[in-house]
């Protein structure tokens, strides 16, 4: 409830600040402007029903979804449709914010890391072009030279796990069989050769 008033008390004021600021012809507003707030309302409600434990995974993808097309069209209705030719982009990145919220709260994270990393790289490429005019093939270039410091240090930190696994394990085995010099011998061998079956 108190989330809620919360929310209800946030959207009273804004209304009243976009109504004070038109009365004295700051900015041109009409109320049948707002209409993008219910989808952001609902946006919200979808990320609220997964926080909640009232909703899956998916709630996350939807309200990330909605909330980003919510704010582009609130942008397209103070500002201008026309930026909507150079805006555009923004709605591949909704779904790629979602897939990346999914993925940082722990659902199928190699999965949604990758569809969120390329969704946003996608659409950071054609931004970069649509707002700053830069030549689309040069954009490209940026996010080939982009992706390739990724899996540069992805494979760092995939070393870097790899090395301290090993540590680990033969701590393990040097503490698991130092009684006697022989078995040692013999069991650490048996208990490296398990760890490469696994």
């Amino acid at each position: 409830m108190k989330t809620r008033n919360g929310f209800l008390g946030l959207i009273f004021i804004i209304l009243g600040a976009l109504l004070i600021f038109d009365h004295y012809h700051f900015i041109h507003f009409s109320i049948w402007e707002l209409w993008p707030l219910i989808i952001l309302y609902m946006g919200i409600q979808a990320e609220r029903k997964y926080f909640n434990g009232r909703g899956g995974s998916k709630n996350l993808l939807t309200g990330a979804t909605l909330i980003t097309y919510s704010l582009i069209f609130m942008i397209s209705n103070f500002a201008s449709w026309n930026y909507s030719s150079r805006i555009w982009p923004l709605y591949i990145m909704g779904p790629g914010l979602g897939f990346l919220q999914m993925y940082y709260y722990g659902h199928s994270r190699k999965y949604n890391f990758k569809m969120g990393i390329i969704l946003v790289i996608t659409s950071s490429i054609f931004l970069i072009d649509t707002i700053l005019n830069i030549p689309f093939d040069m954009a490209l270039y940026i996010g080939l030279v982009l992706f390739g410091l990724y899996l540069i240090t992805k494979d760092r930190e995939d070393d870097d796990f790899d090395e301290a696994y090993d540590e680990t394990f033969d701590e393990h085995c040097d503490k698991q069989y130092s009684d006697d010099a022989t078995s040692s011998k013999y069991s650490k061998n048996t208990c490296h050769s398990d760890r490469l079956k696994k």
